[in-house]
């Protein structure tokens, strides 16, 4: 919703000036991306994903919609809570059985056993690797993605040729990974600048800012304070 404000506030604000519109470029898996961005870096993304589970993923109700562990120890996000995707997603199990079952068959009944079926979908989804699991899924129409580990999004062909990620050396002439801007203008596509400022390194300023003469501020580094 936000992003299509934007969208529309940049088109009003072109036609106003008697200048022609832009392409608006919006891949959702790139502003997927973006509104982690926090987690873009390599060590970050990696440490956080390690300690993910299936479990607290689960949307409360929406069975099976869940991320289910894979044989190689990667993830898989399926989202097949609708009947008949439940269905299709029984069929690729070997079990249609479980789309005619009491206990299974609609909506609410998966949500009131959501534990139970996220149990069974996961013994079975752990018994693939993630590759072969997601052709399995795709083939048989269940909605179903990989849940990106670090390396998942270095080696991504759409990333690397949508320029996703770009590399950018901080103060230190460090250099490490972030997202780029999306979404993205065709005449005015943006880019990253700047990898952001040193811990504190605008301290003295946002003290400044706020009445704090220089000898007060002095005495607050001395004393450990900032």
């Amino acid at each position: 919703m936000l992003r299509n404000a934007v969208h529309d506030a940049l088109t009003a604000r072109h036609h106003r000036l008697d200048r022609p519109g832009q392409w608006y470029d919006d891949p959702a898996g790139e502003l997927n991306q973006h509104a982690r961005a926090d987690i873009a870096t390599f060590g970050f993304w990696q440490a956080l994903l390690a300690r993910r589970s299936a479990g607290p993923d689960a949307a409360s109700g929406q069975a099976a919609s869940n991320v289910y562990p894979t044989a190689d120890a990667s993830s898989i996000l399926i989202g097949a809570n609708q009947d008949t995707a439940f269905r299709r997603l029984a069929e690729v199990m070997g079990r249609p059985e479980l789309a005619a079952d009491d206990r299974y068959a609609t909506h609410h009944a998966r949500g009131e056993r959501q534990q139970e079926l996220d149990g069974l979908i996961a013994r079975w989804s752990a018994t693939y690797d993630a590759t072969e699991l997601l052709e399995l899924l795709h083939e048989g129409g269940v909605p179903a993605g990989r849940v990106y580990r670090a390396e998942d999004m270095f080696a991504d062909e759409h990333f690397t040729a949508r320029n996703a990620i770009v590399r950018v050396r901080n103060s230190r002439g460090h250099e490490f990974a972030m997202q780029n801007v999306a979404p993205r203008l065709s005449d005015t596509p943006g880019g990253v600048r700047w990898s952001g400022p040193e811990l504190g390194e605008h301290t003295d300023d946002v003290l400044a800012g706020l009445g704090y003469a220089a000898a007060a501020i002095e005495r607050l580094r001395n004393d450990a304070i900032v």
